[in-house]
């Protein structure tokens, strides 16, 4: 393969994405190649049915190669799901000569410190970022090489997630012909496709609801500061509209992405929509304001996650550059302006265009947030100087980590029963079978 010739896949809760490109410099990759399979033996970003899973991928694969005429081998991953965990981490290296010059050596030897650092049992680092360095307990700098000094410390942010969730991955790559150079975690693949170096150096969050999971990443002085993942997102509202407008899941996924808003003041009182929920069956009439009324209530579950998380990191009173948007259900109108409200950040909605563009045939349009993951992958880690993480020795263990909330929320299920009332003596304003 050429060695500018690059590959991502994404494997989503509901699709499995597989990009080729062409990297051209550090701010622009040409896609070559895109394919998109149905995600299958996959739950919320977590990969359950190896076999069904290595099958969404070799179809994704097919159809990337045979658009960009190229053949990999090795592919850039994105690893989603909601078990994963970031943690600081300090270390420290007495040298015995002060007088001579820092060499890398001496990072190496720091950086060691760090990979023996307690895990939980069975977690799996997958990313170590350097935060900054001290000699002697003079100011912070990010480059000690070349400075005298007997004490050098380091503080790092270290990326685990579950050795199970990676062994699922590697096992399904196998079995699609396919091998791993490199791990990234969708919060921070995301994070590459829609923003920019001044704004990380500003302060600056991103948030990617996608269809299984919400993931969280907090930048600051120009570095990933703090990442987190909810296990609710796009597909869990459309169920809910399933459940409250009684509709099959193929119907409620079409009625959120039509007619859906995240803000139900949005939408006049006097619009309807007539819906064919099973064949055979006569239509019957939905209040669009009672559909929005369903979605708004799920999306202020997440924003009000959001909010919260942005407050535990310590970092919410430093985000200069607000809030960032991005993924499928990023594109619900409305969600920008409530995301402004209850985040209390300044909002935008982020779109993938700036570092990617088509280089071939059949692709489409690479602007859509639901895009960023995969263009993210493509791109890689533009500035995060991570450390290497394949090391032999097996990691420590120690501390554990309690399972994230998965119960349903309330204020859904209180919604799900004011808006059930279907409107059956209405004219319906939009139709769709």
């Amino acid at each position: 393969m050429d060695s500018n010739i690059i590959a991502a896949l994404d494997i989503g809760t509901h699709q499995t994405r597989l990009l080729i490109g062409n990297y051209l410099n550090p701010t622009h990759q040409q896609v070559l190649g895109l394919g998109v399979s149905l995600s299958q033996g996959v739950n919320r970003g977590r990969i359950t049915n190896i076999a069904q899973a290595s099958i969404s991928i070799r179809q994704a694969l097919e159809q990337a190669t045979e658009m960009a005429e190229a053949e990999i081998h090795q592919v850039r991953v994105g690893i989603g799901g909601s078990r994963m965990i970031c943690r600081k981490a300090h270390g420290m290296i007495l040298r015995k000569d002060g007088q001579q010059e820092i060499q890398e050596a001496d990072l190496q030897q720091l950086h060691q410190e760090i990979y023996g650092h307690l895990l939980p049992d069975g977690w799996e680092m997958v990313g170590v970022i350097p935060l900054g360095y001290q000699i002697d307990y003079e100011e912070e700098t990010m480059d000690p090489v070349g400075r005298l000094g007997v004490r050098l410390e380091g503080e790092y942010l270290i990326l685990a997630v579950e050795s199970q969730m990676l062994n699922h991955l590697r096992r399904s790559l196998e079995k699609a012909g396919l091998h791993a150079e490199e791990w990234m975690l969708t919060p921070v693949s995301s994070t590459e496709a829609v923003i920019n170096a001044q704004e990380k150096e500003a302060g600056i969050a991103v948030v990617d609801i996608g269809s299984g999971t919400t993931d969280l990443a907090i930048y600051s002085n120009g570095r990933l500061q703090y990442i987190s993942s909810l296990p609710v997102a796009g597909q869990d509202i459309t169920r809910d509209l399933m459940e409250g407008c009684q509709l099959p899941e193929d119907k409620a996924e079409l009625l959120k992405i039509r007619f859906g808003s995240a803000w139900k003041d949005q939408i006049p009182e006097d619009e309807y929509i007539s819906v064919r929920n099973f064949q055979h069956r006569p239509p019957h009439v939905i209040s669009r304001k009672n559909v929005s009324h369903i979605i708004e209530a799920r999306i202020l579950d997440i924003l009000e996650w959001v909010h919260s998380e942005l407050i535990k990191s310590g970092l919410d009173e430093q985000l200069t550059a607000g809030l960032v948007l991005t993924g499928g259900a990023a594109q619900l109108p409305g969600l920008e302006a409530m995301a402004t409200i209850v985040c209390q950040q300044p909002t935008r909605v982020g779109h993938p265009n700036q570092y990617a563009t088509p280089g071939a045939r059949g692709l489409s349009d690479l602007s859509s947030p639901g895009q960023s993951g995969t263009l993210g992958l493509l791109r890689g880690c533009s500035g995060q100087d991570f450390l290497p993480t394949q090391f032999s020795q097996k990691p420590k263990t120690g501390f554990r980590f309690s399972k994230a909330n998965t119960r349903p929320l309330h204020r859904v299920s209180v919604w799900w029963k004011q808006a059930q009332a279907l409107l059956l003596d209405e004219s319906a304003d939009y139709v769709f079978d």
